[in-house]
């Protein structure tokens, strides 16, 4: 009955998480992650070798979907994986925890507390992206299930020894996954050395209650202990290896190849991510300890609401009988809030997943209490309310969490890429990167474009690819040596994009999505949503006509993402701006209608339009056409 609900969790989760899947490219990482694993390329640090290997192999071999799609599935079986893993923690923690009467009803708990991680709104939002963090999740579960197995099974000292051992085999593959599983090494020391300590010392009390503390230390590490030792050692290292696939893949220069770790010094600052040092905060303990208190006054009862201090209660319910267990869960928790509230990102609370997991444990544990308190018959009272326990996150996260439909980011990626001219050089910078990426290099949409993300412009890597892949592209391309400042970098950077766009510009249409600094000198041609740089010399009656002739309205796309509406309607007011600049306020008319059709209260494309109507007004007031310029003069006010 256990396995049977067991296997229940993993194929209901998976439906539920199938049937509200995205049904195409995610946004952030997951196009850079996706397009990655699809051409075995080097995605952003630190690698996840084994993520892209599995993602590679999954899609392959599943028919169904789109390769984005089929990605996203393994994010929902992994997490669904994770879910059952947890299940079965729960059952194996309840039977350590209580005396319940009937053993069987453990099983409700247990699937209560499971279902109630699946739909809190991370886990959730995580299982339906093509993302790292429900493989790591997985991981994390089934770490902590052998970590409890070897637990039950230490008076069997062979069956514990294999159980550490594929702890540790098992402990090395999640390192070649996520560098995130750091959390629980700590407070899997703790949990080993503390379970032996307890093993060795009442084990022969039973013979001489005498036995001193240099005896059990003894005993620990012992010649026979520490080739034990070593032999889990080598079994944590073997998967380690699966690190070498990254300098051994980059030397083959694929299309996506982050970070250069085909040479020893890039190699190591790849893989211990250190281009993402700047992210984690250099303030004072107490500022720490200030964000970490926000984060668990905000961020993770919000995974919970109402249950959240049930949740926090069952854990401390652990010190009960189970003081070991509470302090590996405590340990993970503690490092895990130490790195967050040290890591200065957006979607910090992703990272808090293994936090929520032990939350989840510790509701199944607060909610296992009636079962050894009151009679099993008595319980079937209980019954009704305990299964719509899961219903409460289900029903507040499956409008947020439904993304069946969600097409936004492919048609903002279609949108960007459809309009522009054959050949073009298109030059980026941000997350909206790796959705052209994606449908760039997995889809082959519009195979004649260069791709060129502007922010790794100083790095060796991304000038091996241009030199490989577009050596007739003419700017230089050598890059600082020496490590030099943030604002050194920043310089480096803006200087090769002004000079690709000034060595290049009459040979290949160029495309950016700025309009700053960078582009000053130039002029800039909306195209979809793109601009198209041009030559400042070139004739304003030419400059007029490539305006007129520019593409703006995105079709289907436009129609179906109706967010992608206020990008063109952007470019719109754009061309307006550029005709009203050149005196042509007729065409500057058309352009901010179409705007303002778009959205008619844009008090941006109003006042031009206003201004446009006014200076036509006095055009016609100054040659006497009065009729003509009263109107124009109503038109502006209205």
């Amino acid at each position: 009955m256990k396995n049977i609900c067991g296997l229940f969790l993993l194929f209901f989760t998976f439906g539920v998480y199938l049937l509200t899947l995205y049904p195409t490219i995610p946004f952030h990482d997951s196009g850079d992650m996706v397009t990655a694993s699809w051409l075995l390329g080097i995605p952003h640090p630190t690698g996840y070798p084994l993520y892209s290997l599995f993602g590679r192999f999954f899609s392959t071999i599943i028919p169904i979907g789109n390769i984005a799609y089929r990605m996203n599935m393994e994010s929902s079986l992994f997490a669904s994986l994770a879910v059952m893993m947890t299940y079965f923690i729960i059952l194996k923690l309840i039977s350590f925890q209580s005396a319940i009467r009937n053993p069987q009803s453990a099983i409700i708990p247990s699937v209560v507390a499971s279902l109630t991680l699946a739909f809190s709104p991370t886990f959730w939002e995580q299982a339906v992206i093509a993302e790292k963090y429900t493989m790591n999740a997985f991981f994390f579960t089934l770490l902590i299930f052998i970590l409890l197995k070897w637990y039950e099974s230490i008076r069997d000292s062979q069956f514990a020894i294999r159980n550490l051992y594929l702890f540790s085999f098992i402990l090395g593959l999640s390192f070649c996954h996520h560098m995130q599983t750091i959390f629980l090494v700590p407070a899997a020391i703790f949990f080993v050395i503390t379970t032996l300590w307890n093993h060795k010392a009442t084990k022969p009390q039973r013979k001489n209650p005498q036995i001193t503390q240099i005896t059990q230390i003894t005993q620990i590490f012992s010649i026979r202990n520490s080739q034990f030792a070593i032999r889990n050692l080598l079994l944590f290292l073997l998967p380690l290896f699966l690190y070498f696939y990254l300098p051994i893949r980059s030397s083959a220069h694929p299309f996506i190849n982050w970070g250069d770790p085909d040479r020893i010094g890039g190699f190591l600052d790849y893989i211990t991510a250190k281009g993402y040092a700047h992210y984690f905060e250099q303030s004072s303990i107490l500022d720490h300890l200030k964000r970490a208190a926000l984060h668990w006054k905000t961020t993770i009862p919000n995974q919970f609401g109402i249950l959240f201090l049930p949740a926090l209660a069952g854990v401390f319910l652990l010190l009960i009988k189970r003081k070991r267990v509470f302090g590996l869960f405590c340990l993970v928790i503690l490092a895990n809030t130490a790195h967050c509230s040290h890591y200065n990102i957006p979607n910090v609370w992703d990272y808090y997943i293994s936090t929520y997991i032990i939350l989840s444990i510790g509701l199944s544990l607060t909610l296992s209490l009636p079962f050894s308190l009151i009679k099993h018959r008595a319980l079937l009272l209980l019954l009704p309310f305990l299964l719509l326990i899961p219903i409460l996150p289900f029903s507040k996260n499956i409008k947020g969490q439904n993304r069946s439909k969600e097409y936004h980011y492919y048609d903002e990626g279609m949108a960007w890429l459809s309009p522009l001219k054959e050949n073009a050089i298109v030059l980026t910078k941000g997350d909206i990167c790796f959705i052209l990426w994606y449908l760039h290099y997995v889809e082959n949409v519009r195979a004649d474009l260069f791709l060129i993300n502007g922010t790794f412009l100083h790095c060796h890597w991304l000038m091996d690819e241009i030199t490989k892949l577009k050596p007739d592209l003419i700017f230089d391309k050598t890059v600082p040596e020496k490590r030099v400042s943030s604002l050194e970098l920043a310089n480096v950077r803006f200087q090769k994009y002004r000079e690709i766009m000034e060595k290049n510009i009459n040979r290949y249409p160029i495309y950016t999505p700025f309009a700053d600094e960078i582009t000053t000198g130039f002029r800039l041609l909306p195209e979809g949503l793109f601009q198209r740089v041009l030559d400042h010399s070139l004739p304003e009656d030419e400059f007029a006509k490539l305006i007129s002739s520019s593409v703006i309205d995105l079709g289907a796309y436009q129609r179906r993402s109706k967010g992608l509406s206020q990008s063109v309607k952007g470019s719109y007011v754009k061309q307006g701006v550029l005709f009203s600049e050149m005196g042509r306020n007729n065409e500057a008319i058309k352009a901010f209608k179409k705007a303002k059709e778009i959205d008619s209260k844009d008090t941006e494309t109003l006042a031009n339009l206003s201004k446009c109507y006014y200076n036509l007004a006095l055009g016609f007031d100054q040659k006497g056409v009065f009729k003509e310029a009263e109107a124009h003069y109503r038109q502006a006010i209205d």
